[in-house]
């Protein structure tokens, strides 16, 4: 039976012992872990005098001490976790806080409690990992639920196969090359990877290929978060924003497929939202002819006021709360300014809204062009028929709501507070937004002419093309 304590973890170096009683002159392995993140794996070797003088551990060399080779930041907390490699458990006083303060003991499962807990399979295939994540403990962590696992002969191959699948996506370095090759880390390492994270979106629907895939373009200010509100209660989905590190973290990660993976069972679909570009699909071959792709456009000038709005009412938000929200903090950097100045709200909105419409990181030119793919309203157009994609405008979105999902509503969630508006804005404002946007101008004018000729909410494949004649 494996037993061992952590004598010390500080922010420099973390030292104990670990053995294994029934064979007390063999060393064994343990992991080190820092916000899930394996940093070490140690052979228990040291000497350890207290150890030996026991009698219960034959020479006593089962002593280990690593280093890290940055001091950990004192300035954050850190989750440091020590655990035996063969079977995930941690040591005794192996799972702490670490701040600036000292360090807090994470409470454990029990022996008792553990012992108790149904087994899991070893996942071999991607379905049968994402079927793991039901069980994921967000006060234990993934080790936790790894250390239900039992594994016995797998390779490196078969753990990045069960993550990845046929992506055979990259899964880090391999740091602990040197070391005794441990199943269970590495698949912490796969999960944990930044590739593992980027492709979620892409992994989870191949990994549930029965499951027809409600494929929405979402085009800034279109109506796309009242639809999200809308579609995300009727089916399980998942956010483009899961696939971003700097907006989700791992354990936020990992508890949405906890929620999510249980509700597949009961449904036939699934949705997938956020501002994804129509290309992403198509490049990834997520769009099939059984899916339904999906989008809705606006005037590319009413999108670039609506937006600027956008950027106000956010700050404004910002100002009343006193915390500068992470798309603030991007914006702010776009427009030259260090921090939300202090200004009567007449003033900021003056400034803000008309700084925002010229500044081309955040009004883009064409935005209709760039989410859905082309530089011209020919191709696009070219590229929405031949994808199968469902077209409607934010002017008939109530409607198609009503006829296309059976959705009786008139609201419009996230609508922009209107600091200012169209008709407020000078002759060379407009000029300056018609120019940078002409295709789109184009696009949805052809969009608009081709729903009034055939009286339809939507267009739909050849629906899409001007008829010719």
């Amino acid at each position: 039976m494996l037993a061992g304590f952590v004598d010390r973890i500080s922010h420099g170096e973390v030292a104990g012992w670990a053995g294994n009683k029934d064979r007390p002159d063999e060393a064994v392995d343990i992991s080190i872990f820092v916000e899930g993140y394996k940093r070490a794996q140690l052979v228990c070797d040291l000497a350890r005098p207290d150890l030996k003088q026991s009698g219960q551990w034959g020479d006593g060399r089962h002593g280990f001490r690593f280093r890290f080779p940055a001091p950990l930041a004192r300035e954050a907390t850190h989750r440091v976790s020590v655990r035996f490699t063969a079977t995930g458990r941690a040591l005794n006083e192996g799972e702490v806080v670490l701040s600036a303060d000292g360090t807090t003991p994470v409470p454990l499962r029990n022996r008792t409690e553990a012992d108790e807990m149904l087994a899991l399979p070893t996942p071999c295939t991607p379905p049968d990992t994402f079927r793991l994540f039901p069980f994921y403990d967000r006060s234990y962590g993934l080790s936790d639920l790894l250390a239900r696992l039992d594994f016995s002969s797998q390779q490196a191959r078969h753990i990045r196969y069960a993550v990845f699948g046929a992506l055979r996506a990259a899964d880090g370095r391999d740091e602990f090359a040197n070391s005794t090759y441990a199943p269970r880390d590495h698949l912490n390492q796969c999960l944990m990877s930044a590739a593992f994270q980027q492709e979620i979106l892409t992994l989870l629907l191949h990994a549930f290929p029965e499951k027809r895939r409600l494929l929405f373009v979402h085009i800034p200010k279109c109506a796309g978060s009242d639809l999200s509100h809308h579609l995300m209660t009727r089916y399980p989905s998942i956010d483009q924003r899961m696939m971003d590190e700097k907006w989700t973290s791992k354990d936020a990660l990992f508890a949405t497929l906890r929620d999510l993976v249980p509700a597949l069972p009961l449904f036939d679909s699934i949705f997938a939202r956020g501002h994804i570009r129509l290309s992403w699909y198509l490049e990834r071959g997520l769009a099939r002819p059984i899916d339904r792709l999906f989008t809705i456009m606006r005037h590319p000038v009413e999108i670039a006021v609506s937006q600027a709005n956008y950027v106000m009412m956010r700050m404004a938000q910002d100002l009343e709360i006193g915390k500068t929200s992470l798309d603030t903090q991007q914006w702010l950097v776009h427009l030259g300014l260090d921090e939300i100045p202090q200004w009567p709200l007449a003033d900021l909105a003056e400034h803000v809204c008309h700084k925002t419409l010229r500044t081309r990181e955040i009004v883009i030119a064409n935005p209709l062009c760039h989410w859905l793919g082309g530089g011209d309203a020919a191709t696009v157009l070219e590229r929405l028929a031949t994808s199968g994609a469902e077209v409607t405008e934010t002017s008939r979105y109530n409607r198609w709501l009503r006829e296309t999902w059976g959705i009786e509503s008139a609201t419009r969630l996230n609508e922009s507070r209107k600091f200012i508006s169209q008709g407020a804005l000078n002759r060379e404002e407009l000029d300056y937004l018609n120019g940078i946007s002409a295709e789109d101008a184009k696009l949805f004018e052809t969009v608009q002419q081709r729903l009034a000729a055939l009286g339809t909410n939507s267009l739909t494949g050849a629906q899409l093309l001007p008829a010719k004649g």
